[in-house]
């Protein structure tokens, strides 16, 4: 969790209208190129993703505070 350093998440028209999106998740660790999109790990088809991008981003926060890591 600590080397996540982007949630990108973006939706085509039609996952907008069903409530549907992606999340693409790049790391520190370097990039690895999926469809040139540059994330190595991509979630498709998800149901509310911004609450999930929050999550990430949340369980990120609490890991750095008790590691006492600064990025």
């Amino acid at each position: 969790m600590e080397r996540i350093s982007d949630v990108i998440l973006s939706r085509s028209f039609l996952e907008k209208i069903f409530g549907f999106g992606s999340l693409r998740i790049q790391t520190l660790a370097g990039q690895l190129s999926e469809k040139g999109y540059g994330a190595e790990i991509s979630l498709r088809g998800i149901q509310e993703p911004e609450s999930i991008q929050k999550l990430i981003f949340q369980l990120i926060k609490e890991k750095r505070e008790k590691e006492k890591l600064a990025f």
